[in-house]
């Protein structure tokens, strides 16, 4: 009916967890993407990070890279918060994922309306409902440092890093040719790093407990 409507929309299959890759569930993506008349209409595979465990890992998304190098991965349900928020978003798309999707981006102060079972988290934006205004947290600036930068669109560069604790970076390059880089320092001291992207470096500082965009002549730390 897709095809004979001629409709533009897009399906992405699955829309599950990470954890879940390596038992039943996932073989629900794998059937559609080896048979050949189904893989058509798949547009990309989607995924969550939940498990019963409390987070599952993105380098689950690895495994499926190497099986199907050309379909897009997304990450359509979730939300990450705080500098811990920032290292694991960051991974998300080094580790393959094509989007983010935030999940539940705003609520009041009391963190209404929610219809439980459980509590909610304090969300990006929160509403004051006396005065009708608005507060915009520390994920809000957060995730601005992911989501005004690197462009729809924005291919990924491969970045070297040193395998420490509390420290992550990731590299895009934007349609327009300009790099973006985003390095977090979770740790409690500053860090000195060199960046190298082909011929174009650059040398510079990370604040304690800080996430840093670096663009080719512009550093923005919060």
């Amino acid at each position: 009916m897709i095809k004979e409507e001629n409709l533009k929309t897009e399906i992405w299959i699955y829309d599950h967890n990470w954890d879940d890759i390596p038992f039943r569930a996932a073989k629900y993506p794998q059937t559609i993407l080896d048979d050949p008349k189904a893989v058509k209409f798949a547009d990309g595979i989607a995924f969550h990070h939940y498990s019963a465990l409390g987070w599952s890992s993105p380098k689950m998304m690895k495994k499926f890279r190497k099986k199907y190098p050309s379909i897009p991965f997304y990450f359509t349900e979730g939300s990450v918060f705080s500098l811990w928020g920032a290292l694991r978003l960051a991974r998300y798309l080094r580790y393959g994922s094509s989007s983010y999707n935030g999940w539940v981006s705003i609520l009041d102060t009391e963190g209404n309306p929610n219809n439980g079972p459980f509590n909610p988290s304090q969300t990006l934006i929160q509403r004051q409902p006396k005065t009708n205004t608005c507060i915009k947290g520390f994920d809000y600036y957060m995730h601005v440092h992911f989501m005004r930068f690197i462009r729809a669109g924005a291919r990924y560069l491969h970045a070297k890093r040193p395998r420490r604790w509390g420290f992550e970076i990731i590299a895009f390059q934007n349609k327009d040719s300009q790099k973006v880089v985003v390095a977090i320092n979770r740790r409690r001291w500053k860090r000195n790093i060199t960046i190298k992207l082909g011929k174009w470096s650059i040398r510079t500082r990370l604040r304690p407990r800080s996430i840093n965009t670096i663009l080719i002549n512009k550093i923005i730390n919060s």
